[in-house]
């Protein structure tokens, strides 16, 4: 989800663009990836998508990836060979 935030941003004409993708994808966006079927739903519904998938899951994995401990927790450096 942060790459399609990164390549859409996350001003309201973003949220409004991909509401609309996600109501009638266009598959020649993502050349060599899956995409989703059109969802036939309400412009507000997949509005509130677009807000989560531009904005707020972005926002969870970053958080995630902040509080996760330094790699060096579950190494034992000493015991490595080289």
């Amino acid at each position: 989800m942060i790459d399609i935030s990164k390549r859409y941003g996350t001003s309201e004409k973003a949220v409004e663009k991909v509401a609309k993708l996600i109501i009638n994808p266009e598959p020649s966006n993502w050349v060599g990836y899956a995409y989703m079927p059109p969802f036939k739903i309400p412009l507000e519904e997949a509005k509130a998508l677009a807000r989560y998938v531009l904005i707020e899951a972005p926002k969870e994995v970053r958080q995630k990836e902040k509080n996760k401990p330094p790699v060096d927790e579950y190494l034992d450096l000493e015991l490595q060979m080289h």
